[in-house]
């Protein structure tokens, strides 16, 4: 009986002392539990940014030449991501690893007791028995902490795949040698292109030189093949047969970044970042060298009512819920890539969503950049543009039909 009133009174306590730090470690670190989480979330926020600008913006990354830019925040992000995750789990796993170690010990230390007791003929083998049983509640919290620990190491090796994912790499190509000289700023000869697993050819046997200082105008029903001449000539696929030089160089033989350093091209689907109209403007200028031409822009191209609308004007933050339309969109995209110090000006359907007076202003502005060639591709040129162009050519099924 003495044993008895030994052994309940410490095996009493032990379940207080369990259930009271059990109930008190939450209220001790619970603040920075909540701290640590929150963390996690603003970094998935970030993250999930990042990623819907590479994905929507895959090809205005790829023109501006910015991938290596992008690829660094895409680091950061990550790794503040991840961090935060990693320390949250590590905070956790401690806090849970001290609760069992807690309980571990106070375990150990009833087993103990009872047999002691047994062999002072305090408590029976039956008792004794009894206190076995509770070797289930040793193991189970050491299989904890050793889970504990492993899951903690674990994570090494995610980090280092998450790093080596991130890594930038690119094949080799040949780099650039400008021809300055040449009077053909762009040469095609017999070039011809399917998309894969099509019979149809989008583009058919084009030859065509586009001479220096020149500015041309294509246009053509849809599905003639003009982006995807337009995607050909920005080097954004070499699987044509035929022949394409740019400044004399063989276009499937160049890097991307040559090409993007030389080619300014504004695509049909227009795409801002989720950053300040600021920032999006002068993405490949952080410095800011040339404002006066940037305000020059948003004159021409009546940009400035837009900016007004917001109390921050051009340093306000552009995100998916704005309710911008198509035009204003694109007169940021417009802008930017006219920011951009390239050779040659490729535009594809980059004014569609422009009204009548925009568009005018756009093609006179482009008139009086020293650009070495100018190619525009619309299904909006009024005959009063025309004269905005030195050659006018139409296409349809993948042809180049008639020049003026």
């Amino acid at each position: 009986m003495a044993g008895i009133i030994w052994i309940y009174p410490f095996y009493m306590i032990a379940i207080i002392l369990i259930v009271g730090i059990a109930f008190l470690l939450p209220i001790l670190f619970g603040k920075k539990s909540v701290k640590y989480m929150s963390f996690i979330s603003d970094g998935s926020q970030k993250l999930m940014q990042w990623l819907q600008n590479i994905l929507k913006g895959f090809d205005t990354v790829r023109s501006y030449k910015i991938e290596n830019r992008i690829l660094e925040e895409g680091k950061n992000v990550i790794s503040n991501f991840e961090g935060a995750e990693y320390k949250f789990d590590l905070f956790m796993n401690f806090v849970q690893i001290g609760l069992n170690f807690i309980m571990t010990v106070l375990t150990l230390l009833t087993y103990v007791v009872g047999g002691y007791l047994v062999i002072k003929d305090q408590i029976t083998l039956g008792a004794l028995i009894a206190l076995a049983q509770l070797l289930f509640k040793v193991a189970s919290p050491i299989m904890s902490i050793t889970s504990a620990v492993t899951d903690i190491n674990s994570t090494k090796d995610i980090r280092k795949k998450l790093k080596e994912i991130s890594k930038y790499r690119t094949h080799e190509k040949k780099n650039l040698v400008p021809d300055f000289a040449s009077e053909n700023i762009i040469h095609m000869e017999h070039v011809t292109f399917a998309y894969s697993g099509q019979d149809k050819k989008t583009l058919n046997n084009i030859s065509f030189d586009f001479k220096k200082g020149k500015k041309y105008v294509i246009t053509g029903e849809n599905g003639c093949g003009k982006s995807t001449l337009m995607k050909l000539l920005a080097g954004y696929s070499d699987e044509y047969t035929g022949c394409i030089k740019v400044y004399g160089n063989e276009l499937k033989e160049l890097p991307d970044k040559e090409i993007f350093q030389y080619v300014s091209y504004i695509s049909q689907e227009s795409f801002v970042f989720n950053k300040s109209i600021r920032e999006n403007i002068f993405i490949t200028d952080p410095t800011q060298k040339d404002k006066e031409k940037a305000s020059k822009l948003i004159e021409r191209l009546h940009f400035q009512s837009v900016l007004e609308k917001h109390p921050e004007g051009i340093e306000y933050i552009l995100s998916i819920s704005d309710n911008l339309s198509g035009g204003e969109i694109q007169k940021i995209s417009i802008i930017r890539s006219l920011m951009k110090k390239g050779n040659i000006l490729l535009m594809d359907e980059g004014d569609s969503n422009l009204d009548k007076c925009s568009r005018e202003d756009l093609y006179k502005f482009v008139g009086e950049c020293n650009y070495d060639l100018v190619i525009i591709i619309t299904h909006h040129l009024e005959k009063e543009n025309t004269k905005f162009f030195d050659e006018v050519i139409s296409m349809t099924n993948g042809e180049f039909i008639s020049k003026m």
